[in-house]
């Protein structure tokens, strides 16, 4: 079968089997990762961390296995993922039946250009780029496919290296497998430029072509 792409990362819509909890984990140090392309990745000391997601998915019947297998081989050729930042969802506020979305307030910081995911209870979903953001209120750049009772919830997607294990037989037609993604970019952006003195002891740092310590 086919599978989605979005910015070229392989989708992975499948929710968690919350019975083990998704593990979230956060890194800042410089380390040599696995090759992606046919050559290391280099990573550095930075401002923002680097995130990965872990979640264990419960294959319930041979067709959504199937899918499961796919998307996994898909990824592992390619090296890249996408899938739903699980534990980091956001509520809907009114139904969606369009581009306009209105989420419950939430701490997650929704920016333009990021991609929500959306899905109902019969595990239908959509993944929509996000136009605007004024409040809580988001405009999407494309209608969704059909309509979102309100009070269901919506995730941001979170990208990076794909990490997996093989999948585990619980009976002769569905088994468990861990799924991985190790963000290789930080969304997030760093303050830049010159920035006020503390007080006493190291003040600021001005970040550009050179590097100058006050």
């Amino acid at each position: 079968m086919s599978v989605e792409t979005i910015n070229g990362h392989v989708l992975f819509p499948h929710a968690p089997n919350w019975e083990t909890e998704p593990d979230w984990q956060r890194s800042w140090q410089t380390f040599i990762s696995d090759a992606v392309a046919g050559q290391e990745s280099r990573f550095g000391m930075r401002d923002q961390a680097l995130t990965r997601l872990d979640w264990t998915v419960l294959a319930l019947d041979l067709q959504e296995r199937a899918r499961l297998e796919d998307r996994m081989l898909a990824a592992k050729k390619s090296g890249k993922a996408c899938a739903p930042h699980w534990g980091r969802a956001s509520m809907l506020a009114s139904p969606v039946t369009s581009t306009t979305v209105t989420v419950a307030a939430t701490v997650w910081p929704w920016a333009v250009d990021d991609y929500l995911f959306l899905m109902d209870d019969f595990r239908n979903y959509d993944a929509r780029k996000i136009l605007t953001v004024a409040g809580n209120v988001l405009t999407l750049t494309a209608a969704v496919s059909r309509t979102y009772a309100a009070g269901l919830q919506v995730w941001p997607l979170i990208y990076g290296k794909f990490v997996a294990d093989s999948m585990d037989g619980v009976t002769s037609h569905h088994g468990e497998t861990a799924l991985g993604i190790q963000e290789l970019r930080s969304p997030a952006t760093a303050t830049v430029g010159t920035m006020g003195s503390a007080g006493t002891g190291v003040g600021g740092w001005k970040v550009g072509t050179t590097l100058v310590v006050s």
